[in-house]
């Protein structure tokens, strides 16, 4: 205890109240600087005791021993563990013979465990850095120390709301792109849809006038046999046919609404994708598709 300020022979001329609080504030940081030291060595044997105790026999040998709760001899451990070696110890004074600088060197015992509470090393020297920790009391530093991790926690929270936020844009961003390129995909089946049915319908015609076209040339003949007269009795049948009936106008429009109902489920199809429930999702394809090959056996 030789840095123990001896009041006694410092004592020059007039003393005053400041002199003497300047003294004992002198003396408790000093005592702080032991009893952190003090806790750092006992942690490192207690460290040491743990590995030789027998198993499950730990807080007996507490007891007995160091009477020391296992609560408290974690803390010593946990002190030692993540101060010991930034202060280099070695002996009881190596702090003090240590001329490194240290920004933990003003902590007491109780400040310096209330800051293992922020889990990074450059976590604790950021905040002793950014506080003056010499004039703040144990429970003023634990409530700074809670109000950074809360104000972390809302920021890392906030960061996240963003991050899904933004990540909800882009998916209905590749929604709406995905709608307008099934859009385009249904807009061109029909127009090929009804390039089909026009042609269907200009066949019909064709074959048509091509039926009259051979009654005509039958009836112009002289003589018309009677096999001749049952053929042209035929064409005439299959052309009134062709005119009552023609190609089937109502499956050719169901055929085009098909078109969009296809395009449709696949797009529906596409966002059931996204659903994270593997038996929901798996449920909605199969229903979706047992409904569209119904409308498909139609056609």
């Amino acid at each position: 205890m030789t840095d123990i300020i001896n009041v006694e022979s410092q004592a020059v001329g007039i003393r005053t109240a400041e002199t003497i609080a300047t003294e004992i504030n002198t003396i408790k940081r000093q005592t702080q600087k032991i009893m952190l030291a003090s806790s750092i060595e006992i942690g490192k044997r207690l460290t040491e005791a743990k590995e030789l105790v027998d198993h499950g026999q730990w807080s007996q040998w507490l007891q007995k021993n160091v009477n020391y709760s296992e609560r408290t001899a974690q803390n010593l451990m946990r002190v030692y563990d993540q101060y010991g070696e930034k202060f280099g110890m070695t002996e009881m004074d190596s702090l003090f013979a240590s001329g490194a600088p240290n920004v933990f060197e003003e902590l007491s015992y109780t400040q310096a465990l209330a800051l293992l509470s922020l889990p990074t090393e450059e976590e604790r020297e950021q905040f002793v850095e950014e506080n003056d920790v010499a004039n703040m009391s144990t429970r003023e530093m634990q409530d700074a120390i809670k109000a950074k991790v809360d104000a972390e926690a809302r920021a890392n929270d906030a960061e996240a709301r963003a991050s899904d936020a933004e990540r909800m844009v882009v998916q209905e961003q590749q929604r709406a792109d995905l709608a307008e390129k099934n859009l385009e995909n249904v807009k061109a089946q029909l127009r090929n849809a009804d390039e089909q049915k026009t042609d269907i319908l200009e066949q019909a015609r064709k074959e048509r006038e091509a039926l009259a076209a051979r009654v005509k040339e039958l009836e112009a003949r002289p003589m018309v046999s009677e096999d001749k007269t049952e053929e042209i009795d035929k064409l005439k049948q299959k052309i009134k046919e062709l005119e009552d009936n023609g190609p089937d106008q109502d499956k050719l429009v169901f055929q085009g609404h098909l078109v969009v109902l296809e395009n449709e489920f696949n797009a529906m199809l596409n966002d059931i994708e996204n659903i994270d429930d593997g038996d929901k999702r798996q449920k909605f394809v199969d229903a979706a598709r047992k409904m569209l090959n119904r409308l498909q056996q139609y056609v």
